[in-house]
């Protein structure tokens, strides 16, 4: 039986080769017990503690402030006091002492409840711990903590948990129902045939349509306006807020395997898309910011727990935040506390466990940095021949959906859809703006009247203002192949 225990520095981001030891807990020499911890080490984005796995007495091998390759030997711990390793230099400065630092569970328990540090007088490395007194005096943060549920006094909440028929009632009929109980819900919403929304307060916006046998359960739910959500989907949680212009695809599992929490929440932004077998768990936040993607059967965990934690395994909770325009890869995972930074990319079949810088590519088990500044700055006049050369593309598009195209110039085309016929002309701004594309009715042309009738999608602000028919949306359907999303004002 092993009489000693070695201690290395462990691989906290794998997009790093370094970290600095910030704080030892112990003199050299000292007993210490299983579970104590024993040092710290501070990566570019927080600061870890180690526990001891086993109780000896503690021997170093690195100092205060030295900066170490992670896998390098840190201490050791021996059930036998002898006199080994490096002795600590009585005369080294302590540079973190006074300086504010904070554990990586501190900094994610101050965002949580929006503690400004700065402002409690602490000094020194700050754990967790160290931030509950303050918690606990704001009676209205402790009141958050609580979980919203079903209540399941209401007669109406009974009936949507217990009546199967209801799930098969014609949409307007079930729309009927949840307006004449106190729920909001827009024009033009579709709840098809075996679908089903469970919740104390329910607000759907205009232009949503819900597909076949889908369920919907949480305590507040709102979805967007011009949201789809597709066949088969399970989505359930603490709050499910969906935002404007998303798309569910079918099969998408949202669910709080791992317990019910006070933040078991699933928020997403403008424009997001969550494809075919995604599988989020919530049993935490996940926070999607606009315009992100999710690719089809990628996965978002924010627990990982099996073994028993009295055994000394890891069970660990914690939320995930996927900022703008960032993208998951297929198949690929993202783990608890993970954020993924503003354009970011994770490529398929990679799994994340460490934070993703801004505009960064990362791949592989577990992910490392693949590429930085995954995208690059383009000028005015770029933009505007890349706009060029893809209104050159737009008519051939729409030609090979069915429509009926005349090309009259580079700037030029009409488009017929049954009886209407619509001139697409793209105008090129010479002073501060991209340019636009104005989609006209021909005979509106003829009457003078293209100012009411046309529809202006603005490449400088992203808007769509005006009409939108079947040609106008194949349109916006075009460009939102390519990445460029436009938005009703």
């Amino acid at each position: 039986m092993a009489t000693t225990n070695q201690y290395f520095l462990p691989t906290e981001d794998v997009n790093e080769e370094k970290a600095t030891i910030v704080k030892f807990y112990f003199n050299p020499g000292d007993e210490v017990n299983k579970g104590d911890e024993i040092y710290s080490f501070e990566t570019t984005k927080a600061v870890v503690s180690v526990e001891a796995d086993n109780a000896g007495f503690i021997y170093f091998f690195a100092s205060e402030g030295q900066e170490l390759e992670y896998g390098s030997l840190v201490c050791e711990i021996s059930k036998e006091k002898k006199l080994i390793g490096v002795k600590l230099d009585e005369s080294y400065t302590r540079v973190y002492e006074k300086e504010l630092q904070l554990t990586k569970k501190a900094t994610l328990y101050a965002k949580k409840y929006n503690i400004d540090i700065s402002k409690l007088g602490l000094e020194g490395l700050i754990k967790e711990k160290d931030l509950y007194p303050f918690i606990q005096k704001d009676s209205v943060q402790v009141v958050l903590e609580r979980c919203q549920k079903l209540d399941l006094q209401k007669k109406f909440v009974q009936q949507l948990l217990n009546d199967e028929s209801f799930r098969n009632l014609p949409s307007q009929n079930k729309i009927e129902k949840y307006r004449e109980n106190g729920h909001k819900i827009g024009k033009n919403v579709q709840i098809s045939k075996g679908t089903i929304l469970i919740g104390n307060r329910i607000e759907i916006g205009n232009d949503v349509s819900i597909g076949k046998y889908t369920t919907i359960e949480s305590p507040y739910i709102r979805i967007g306006r011009n949201t789809t959500i597709e066949d088969s989907c399970e989505i359930v949680g603490s709050v499910i807020n969906i935002g404007d212009y998303n798309k569910i695809s079918k099969m998408v599992n949202v669910d709080i395997s791992g317990g019910r929490f006070p933040d078991s929440e699933l928020i997403t932004g403008k424009g997001c898309l969550i494809a075919y077998g995604c599988y989020i768990n919530i049993c935490r936040r996940v926070e999607i910011g606009n315009n992100v993607a999710l690719s089809p059967k990628s996965m978002v965990y924010t627990h990982s727990y099996w073994q028993s934690i009295l055994e000394g395994y890891s069970a660990n909770f914690g939320p995930v935040k996927f900022h703008d325009n960032s993208w998951l890869g297929s198949m690929a995972q993202v783990l608890p506390n993970v954020d993924v930074g503003v354009g970011s990319i994770i490529m398929s079949n990679s799994v994340a466990i460490n934070n993703v810088a801004p505009f960064t590519m990362i791949g592989g088990v577990p992910a490392k940095i693949i590429k930085e500044k995954v995208n690059k700055k383009i000028n005015k006049k770029d933009k505007q021949n890349i706009i060029q050369g893809l209104f050159s593309e737009l008519p051939d598009w729409l030609y090979a959906q069915q429509f009926d195209i005349e090309k009259i110039d580079n700037h030029q085309f009409t488009v017929t859809y049954g009886i209407d016929t619509k001139s697409c002309i793209l105008q090129i701004e010479n002073g501060g703006q991209l340019g636009s594309i104005h989609i006209i009715n021909s005979s509106d042309r003829e009457s003078n009247s293209e100012k009411e009738q046309s529809t202006k999608i603005d490449f400088q602000k992203d808007t769509v203002e005006g009409p939108v028919g079947k040609i106008e949306f194949m349109v916006i359907e075009f460009f939102r192949r390519r990445g460029i999303r436009f938005y009703e004002q």
